[in-house]
């Protein structure tokens, strides 16, 4: 009965795949999104199998209509997605899709098909699990299209609960609660702040669309006051020094989904936020504080970089890499360079899959060993070969070896640097190397050595993990190996 019941489903979602060329891709990605939604809320909790089933399909589809943005909004395209009238009042939601927006929309499916198939071990609860992802998915989508600045900022707040959820809900530790009660704090101070930006905006402008507004002239304080306001808000999001407390926590106590989710997608809103709004609605502003984001960025880099020396947990230490990342990717973005501009929006593929995929590996080790202690792992090479095969593969994605998507990027936004500002990119060079030498010190007290008794008795990877593990690690290699083709299908906008 299920597999009649699952195979219907099956046939609905291929028979909509066949529609979208005739419709608007976007609404399809929401349509699809929403039919998977509904599925799995009438299926009942024991059909575990259905619920996996429908889920895998439904976000599989999405992701292969994602790609189709490639070909339909190659040179971009704006208008309008819904209209509301409200007594005398109309509401107009307008999206924007370009080559930014599908670079976020692509890397949202596709790791939502990568948390959905490693999410086999969930114990409990796993329709309502299933049912979070998708809505997260559905969030994030339509976050990275709008182009009301009002409506991001509802989707910004909404996008909060289901991460409170998951962490609150499926933590792995007593202080998940204590964690999701940092996260929801932390994000809604700065809310607050874009919500204060957003009222003066519309208080001098009388409108939030993000057209209207780029085609008007602030004032230049009123555009520096501005500015900071929404600086403040994606600094709590990227997150910038000091605004980071909640990042090591969350991820500490987050399911393994949970975190491969935070660092690969969400935290991607508030670099995006950061490009599609600051740079685009107050460019003198953003050249008035260029030095101060510099300064912050490199400090959060250094910083995060020598903390990860001190860390004797795994998912800190990933964590810890995440913030440094993120903040070379901002500084890659603030300086007038094309060359790291073009680098930061690789990072942000190269990033989100390669933190993925090693939130994934320290999972599979968790599942196994309840600890994440690294002193507990030596000779895991000789238990778990294939693990260990993805875990060095990673990790030198991670630290931008070379031949990965990770290099590509992280040598683009270096030479933007030394460009503009030498100085600066001599002190992320420090931070990278010293990240590279501890990554390789990690690697060799995990993998290789004697066999500790903590790990003696073991089984290697599952089949669903190597999958997931596989599909974080192609895509960095494939798009490493072919920097020309990964530059001229994401980053042809800022050409």
């Amino acid at each position: 009965m299920s597999f009649q019941i699952s195979s219907g489903y099956t046939v609905i979602f291929i028979a909509l795949l066949c529609l979208y060329k005739i419709t608007n891709v976007l609404t399809w990605l929401n349509i699809i999104t929403l039919l998977s939604i509904i599925c799995i809320i009438c299926t009942p909790s024991y059909c575990v199998r259905l619920i996996e089933r429908t889920s895998i399909i439904g976000s599989a589809i999405t992701f292969f209509l994602s790609l189709a943005l490639l070909r339909k909004y190659t040179k971009g395209s704006s208008g309008i997605l819904a209209t509301y009238t409200i007594s005398e009042y109309t509401i107009n939601i307008s999206y924007l899709i370009d080559g930014i927006s599908i670079i976020y929309i692509i890397l949202t499916t596709f790791l939502t098909v990568v948390i959905i198939l490693s999410s086999k071990n969930m114990k409990t609860n796993r329709k309502q699990f299933h049912l979070i992802i998708l809505i997260t998915q559905i969030l994030l989508i339509n976050s990275f299209i709008t182009a009301e600045i009002f409506f991001f900022f509802f989707l910004f707040e909404v996008i909060l609960m289901p991460f409170f959820f998951l962490i609150s809900a499926w933590g792995s530790q007593k202080e998940r609660i204590n964690a999701a009660t940092t996260l929801a704090v932390y994000t809604l101070l700065g809310s607050f702040s874009m919500l204060v930006g957003i009222l003066v905006l519309f208080r001098e402008l009388g409108t939030t669309n993000l057209f209207f507004i780029k085609n008007s002239a602030l004032e230049k304080n009123i555009e520096k006051i501005l500015f900071l306001f929404f600086f403040l808000a994606f600094a709590f999001k990227i997150p910038m020094m000091p605004f980071h407390i909640w990042l090591p926590k969350a991820h500490v106590e987050a399911p393994t989904a949970g975190s491969a989710l935070l660092a690969g997608i969400l935290l991607k809103v508030g670099s995006y936020g950061y490009l599609r709004f600051l740079l685009s609605l107050f460019p003198s502003a953003a050249i008035y504080y260029t030095p101060f984001i510099l300064c912050v960025a490199i400090i959060s880099m250094i910083l995060s970089t020598f903390a990860i020396v001190r860390l004797i947990d795994l998912k800190r230490i990933v964590a810890y890499s995440s913030i440094a990342h993120m903040n070379y990717l901002i500084a890659g973005l603030s300086v007038q360079s094309l060359c790291s501009e073009i680098g930061s929006l690789l990072l942000q593929i190269a990033h989100g899959l390669a933190s993925a995929g090693l939130f994934l590996c320290v999972g599979a080790l968790y599942d196994r060993y309840k600890t994440r202690n690294i002193y507990y792992y030596r000779g895991l090479n000789t238990v778990m070969p294939w693990f260990s095969f993805f875990f060095f593969l990673l990790c030198l994605a991670n630290i931008g070896f070379p031949f990965t998507l990770n290099f590509i990027a992280e040598v683009a936004i270096l030479c933007g640097l030394f460009e503009t500002v030498p100085t600066i990119a001599l002190l992320t060079l420090l931070s990278a190397i010293v990240m590279g030498v501890y990554s390789f010190v990690i690697i060799t007290k995990t993998i290789y050595g004697k066999i500790t008794s903590y790990i003696k008795i073991s089984y290697d990877l599952t089949r669903r993990e190597t999958y997931a593990m596989l599909l974080c690690l192609i895509p960095l290699l494939m798009l490493g190996l072919s920097p020309t083709m990964a530059t001229i299908i994401f980053c042809e906008e800022l050409r």
